[in-house]
């Protein structure tokens, strides 16, 4: 876009059916990479959230019904081409609150995401 390349996550569940949960560009909160999705198929609906983040000195949170959930963090193999950390998490609530953490616990960055979750 505009002459700039940019990195993009696909995300895909594996189940009895199998969908592409969501691709293309990643919202960007430093130093988080993120994309988030509301799937409504089938009788109980979720939340996916996942993203870059650089190396492993964050933690990533959110918040849902007063309560924090930290995503699941996997590193990214060198030969992928994508440089960071994985993270993600899947949820039947919408997560209210986005919160990126040092390892030490300081608060990098907060946004509220559920205004922006499809």
């Amino acid at each position: 876009m505009l002459g700039k390349d940019y990195q993009g996550l696909t995300a895909v569940l594996k189940g009895p059916m199998h969908a592409i949960v969501g691709a293309g560009a990643l919202r960007l909160l430093l130093p988080l990479r993120w994309e988030a999705r509301r799937i409504c198929s089938g009788p109980s609906p979720f939340t996916i959230l996942y993203g870059l983040i650089e190396g492993r000195r964050y933690r990533v949170l959110v918040r849902i019904n007063h309560r924090l959930y930290a995503l699941r963090i996997k590193p990214i193999p060198g030969r992928v081409g994508l440089r960071g950390t994985l993270v993600y998490g899947v949820w039947r609530d919408v997560p209210r609150e986005l919160i990126v953490r040092t390892t030490s616990g300081k608060v990098v960055e907060t946004m509220e995401v559920g205004r922006v979750i499809a």
